[in-house]
C-alpha cells in the first residue's frame, strides 16, 4: 500500500477514535523567509558577494488530549528554494531528503499534579539563554528525553533525563560521533512564585560528552543558575547568575560564570525600553599562574539562544569560534513600540567587548592583549499580524566591527566592509482540524 494511503487511512481512524475518546487536532505551519546576507555569521571583505536565497519550513502537527495523557507528533520539511535533487530542465519533482520528525512525544499523568513526558520534545526554560528551541533556525531544535513534571499552585518542578546512541548497540555504549554531540543531557528546573511581584527560578544541568577515541569515558559539565523576576508594574527587573564546573569537551576542568541583568520600563501604553548587560567569563591569556591555566574559564551557553540575545548578525557566542576564550560582554538598549492593534517595531543596539585579555595574534614578540572593543550592532524588526494565524516580519541589521573583531574573525585589520543583513518572513499557522470544534 502506498504511503499516502496508509497515512490517509490512519488519519481517518484517528479522527473517529478521538471523537469518542478525546480531543484530536491537526495544525500546520508554513514559514517562508527571504534573506540578503552580507556578513551574517562571518565578516565580509571587499570581494565578498551578497547571498540571496529563500528558505521554507513546512510542518504538520497531530495532537491528542484526554483525561489520562496527551501526545504530539510534528513532521517537517526544511528546504531552500531550488535545492531539490530530483529535477529536470523544466522543474523540480522533489528531494530525497524527505520529511523528518521534529517532535514525537507522549505525556502521561502520574497524579493530579504530575506527569511524565517521553520522546522527542522541545526544551525551553526561563528566557531561553541556557535551554532553548532556537526557533529562528528553520529546522528548530528538539531533544530526546524523559521529563517528569510537577505543577502546583505557586511552584513547578521539572526533571529531565536523556541517553543518546547512534544505534542499537550489541555491546558497550560507544557513541560513534564527533565530540560536539551530547551523549547525555540531564537537568532539574524549579520555578517558584514568591509574591505577586516576585518569582525565582533555579536550574541545574549535567551535560555529558564522550571522550574522543574512547568508548566509555564521559566528560560531564555542570551548569547551575538562577533567575529573578521583579514586576513593579511599569518597571520590570530581571537579574540572573550562572556558574559552570566539571569538565569540558576536551576533558579540561572548568570554572566559569555568567551574569546579567535587564531593566524594562514602560514609557506609556505603546513604548517599552529595556536596558541591560550580559557578561560571560573568559580565559585571561595574560595570567601565567599554572593552576589558573589548568582550568577552562570560558562560559559555554551550549543550548541557549544566540540570535535572540547577542545580535541578529550571529557573530558571537558560537562554540569553537576563535574568540571564545576571551569571553563576551554585551551592553544593550532595546526599544519596543506598538503600532496600532497589529504592528510592532523593535530597535536594538548592542555594544560588544571581550571580558578577558586575549593575545593579539598579529604581535609576534612577547605578549600583547587585543583591544577589548569588538564593535556595535543595530537590529531593526517590524512585525505585523495579517489575520489570526498569519504574520509577516521583516528586519535589517548592520554591524560596525572593530579592528579586534576583524583580527579574531580572520579577515585582517581594516579589511571588512559593509556588514549587513536583511530579511522578510511570512508565517501562516492554519488549524486543519479540531475534533472539539
Amino acid at each position: 500500500m502506498k504511503l499516502s494511503r496508509i497515512f490517509f487511512t490512519g488519519f481517518l481512524l484517528l479522527i473517529s477514535a478521538h471523537y469518542v475518546f478525546g480531543q484530536f487536532t491537526v495544525n500546520g505551519e508554513f514559514r517562508t523567509r527571504g534573506e540578503a546576507r552580507h556578513g551574517f555569521g562571518r565578516l565580509p571583505v571587499a570581494d565578498s558577494d551578497a547571498a540571496f536565497f529563500i528558505s521554507q519550513r513546512s510542518r504538520i502537527t497531530f495532537g491528542f488530549t484526554n483525561d489520562q495523557f496527551k501526545s504530539k507528533l510534528t513532521l517537517q520539511n526544511i528546504n531552500v528554494w531550488g535545492d531539490d535533487n530530483i529535477y529536470n530542465s523544466t522543474g523540480s519533482y522533489g528531494s530525497t531528503k524527505g520529511i523528518d520528525v521534529y517532535e514525537s512525544w507522549i505525556e502521561m499523568k502520574t497524579s493530579q499534579s504530575s506527569s511524565v513526558r517521553i520522546g522527542r520534545q522541545e526544551l525551553s526554560y526561563d528566557d531561553q539563554r541556557i535551554l532553548s528551541t532556537r526557533d529562528w533556525v528553520q529546522s528548530g531544535l528538539t531533544y530526546d528525553a524523559l521529563v517528569y513534571k510537577k505543577q502546583m499552585s505557586s511552584w513547578r518542578f521539572d526533571l529531565g533525563l536523556s541517553l543518546n546512541n547512534r544505534s542499537e548497540n550489541i555491546f558497550g555504549n560507544d557513541f560513534h560521533t564527533d565530540k560536539n554531540r551530547i551523549k547525555t543531557l540531564n537537568f532539574a528546573h524549579f520555578d517558584k512564585k514568591l509574591t505577586e511581584k516576585l518569582k525565582i527560578t533555579l536550574i541545574a544541568i549535567g551535560t555529558g560528552y564522550q571522550k574522543e577515541g574512547t568508548t566509555s569515558t564521559i566528560y560531564m559539565t555542570g551548569t547551575y543558575g538562577s533567575n529573578l523576576y521583579y514586576d513593579f508594574g511599569s518597571v520590570e527587573l530581571s537579574p540572573r547568575l550562572y556558574y559552570q564546573n566539571g569538565k569540558n569537551k576536551k576533558g579540561q576542568e572548568i570554572s566559569a560564570y555568567f551574569a546579567g541583568i535587564d531593566l524594562t520600563v514602560s514609557a506609556g501604553e505603546k513604548l517599552n525600553i529595556t536596558g541591560g548587560v550580559d557578561y560571560f567569563s573568559g580565559h585571561d591569556a595574560s595570567n601565567t599562574n599554572p593552576s589558573y591555566n589548568a582550568k577552562d574559564h570560558t562560559f559555554d551557553i551550549m543550548y541557549g539562544a544566540r540570535y535572540k540575545f547577542y545580535g541578529n548578525m550571529n557573530q558571537f557566542m558560537f562554540s569553537g569560534d576563535p574568540m571564545d576564550d576571551g569571553g563576551l560582554s554585551d551592553l544593550y538598549l532595546k526599544f519596543k513600540y506598538t503600532l496600532g492593534a497589529k504592528g510592532t517595531l523593535l530597535l536594538d543596539y548592542h555594544f560588544f567587548r571581550l571580558t578577558s585579555n586575549y593575545a593579539d595574534p598579529t604581535f609576534t614578540s612577547g605578549f600583547k592583549a587585543l583591544n577589548k572593543n569588538l564593535g556595535s550592532e543595530v537590529d531593526i524588526i517590524y512585525s505585523h499580524e495579517l489575520f489570526k494565524g498569519a504574520a509577516i516580519r521583516t528586519g535589517f541589521s548592520f554591524l560596525i566591527p572593530s579592528e579586534s573583531l576583524e583580527i579574531l574573525k580572520g579577515v585582517g585589520k581594516g579589511n571588512s566592509t559593509h556588514t549587513y543583513w536583511g530579511w522578510i518572513m511570512l508565517t501562516i499557522k492554519p488549524n486543519f482540524f479540531n475534533s472539539k470544534g
